[in-house]
């Protein structure tokens, strides 16, 4: 239970990134800059072992 519980953490910190960048990509193609995430910031999915960066 306790794996499960830190595994369904992780993906919802990853889910939340993901809606992030969403927002960012869409103010930004909509020619808005809201601010969300700033443009410098790198957008990772995966554990440590396994990130990909955009």
């Amino acid at each position: 239970m306790r794996r499960l519980a830190k595994e369904e953490e992780k993906i919802n910190r990853e889910a939340e990134k993901i809606v992030r960048w969403a927002k960012k990509e869409s103010a930004r193609m909509n020619g808005v800059d809201s601010g969300i995430v700033g443009d410098d910031d790198e957008f990772e999915i995966g554990s440590d072992e396994e990130s990909v960066k955009r």
